[in-house]
C-alpha cells in the first residue's frame, strides 16, 4: 500500500477514534506517537481536520420564496450538486460522528462467571471480574472489552457486522463462537466455531483470519502475534470454572492467572516466559496452582508482601 494512502487511512481512523467516549489517556499518547512518527502522518491528519472543519461551516439551507422552476437542464445540474453535498455530509456523519442507537454495559463479579443476552439475541459469557460495553449502530454492532475475558455466541446479521475492540486491537466476526481475553501483557483470541478476523493493530499489519480451533496471542510489549491450535476443551475453559491449558507459554499463563488473584503474577527472568506448561487449575483457587507449579517446571514461587507472586528459575 502507498505510504501516503496508508497515512490518510490511519488519519481517518484516529479522527474517528478520538471522537469516541472510550478514548483514554493511553490512547491519546499512542496517537501523539503516531503523529510524530512521520511528517506525512501529521500532514494527513491536519488535512482531514480541515475537511471536517469545512463541512461544519456548511450553512443550513434557508427557505426562499417560491419561484418559477428553472429550465430542466439547470434543475438537473442543481439537483446533482445538492445530492453530492448531502452524500458528502452523510459520509462524514457516518464515519466520524456515528449515532449510537443502543448502548449497554455488563459486568461480572469477582466470584462468579455470568451470562448475558444482548439486544440482538447474541449471548456473552463473562469471566470473573470482567466488563464489556455494547453499542449498536444502524449499520454495525460493537463491543468494547474493557476488562477480563468474554466468550461470544453471535447472532447472525449480515447487514450489521459484529466487532469486538480491546485496547488497540479489533476482532471482526465472520463466524459465531469465540473468546477474547484482555490481560495486562497479552491479548488472546480463540475460535470455537466459525471465523474471525483478528487485527492486532488496524492499519499497521498484524492481521490474521482464525477458524475453528485457531488461537492467537498478541504480546503488547513486543507486538508479536503468536498463532497456535487449541482443543475445544481449552477454548474459554474458564466457563466451567477450570482453566485447561496445553503446551502454553508460561508468560501467557502468568498473565491470565493474574486476573484471578488480588495481585499479579510476575516473572523474575523474561526467559521464563517461553517455558511450556500443560495442566489445569481452579479459577477460584489460583494460588493452589502456584503451589504446584514447581512440580511441573524447574521454578520456584516467591510470595511478596504486597501479594504479588514472583516466579524464579529454580536453583540447584
Amino acid at each position: 500500500m502507498d505510504s501516503k494512502w496508508l497515512a490518510e487511512e490511519q488519519a481517518a481512523q484516529w479522527l474517528s477514534r478520538r471522537s469516541s467516549a472510550c478514548f483514554s489517556a493511553a490512547d491519546e499518547q499512542q496517537f501523539q506517537d503516531w503523529l510524530g512518527a512521520a511528517a506525512q502522518n501529521s500532514e494527513a491528519f491536519a488535512a482531514l481536520q480541515q475537511i471536517w472543519a469545512d463541512f461544519s461551516q456548511v450553512p443550513r439551507p434557508v427557505l426562499a420564496p417560491v419561484r418559477a422552476a428553472p429550465p430542466r437542464r439547470h434543475w438537473l445540474r442543481h439537483a446533482a450538486a445538492a445530492a453530492c453535498i448531502v452524500a458528502g455530509l452523510l459520509f462524514v456523519q457516518s464515519d466520524f460522528s456515528p449515532q449510537v442507537a443502543t448502548e449497554q454495559s455488563f459486568s461480572s463479579s469477582p466470584q462468579a462467571v455470568s451470562e448475558v443476552e444482548l439486544a440482538d439475541g447474541s449471548r456473552v459469557m463473562l469471566n470473573l471480574d470482567s466488563r464489556i460495553q455494547v453499542r449498536y449502530f444502524e449499520d454495525r454492532r460493537e463491543v468494547v472489552l474493557e476488562q477480563g475475558a468474554a466468550f461470544f455466541s453471535v447472532a447472525h446479521d449480515a447487514s450489521r457486522p459484529f466487532t469486538v475492540h480491546a485496547r488497540d486491537s479489533r476482532v471482526q466476526v465472520l463466524g459465531t463462537r469465540f473468546s477474547v481475553l484482555k490481560g495486562d501483557e497479552h491479548l488472546a483470541v480463540a475460535v470455537e466455531q466459525g471465523r474471525v478476523r483478528f487485527s492486532a493493530r488496524p492499519g499497521e499489519g498484524g492481521e490474521a483470519t482464525l477458524t475453528a480451533g485457531d488461537a492467537a496471542d498478541l504480546n503488547y510489549a513486543s507486538a508479536e502475534l503468536e498463532r497456535s491450535r487449541q482443543t475445544p476443551a481449552e477454548i474459554a475453559s474458564w466457563r466451567s470454572g477450570q482453566l485447561i491449558f496445553r503446551n502454553r507459554p508460561l508468560g501467557q499463563l502468568a498473565d491470565e492467572l493474574s486476573h484471578y488473584r488480588q495481585a499479579p503474577v510476575r516473572l523474575a527472568d523474561p526467559a521464563l516466559a517461553q517455558l511450556r506448561v500443560s495442566g489445569s487449575l481452579d479459577i477460584h483457587r489460583p494460588d493452589a496452582f502456584l503451589d504446584a507449579l514447581p512440580h511441573l517446571l524447574a521454578v520456584r514461587v516467591e510470595r511478596l508482601a504486597d501479594g504479588q507472586a514472583l516466579i524464579h528459575t529454580a536453583t540447584k
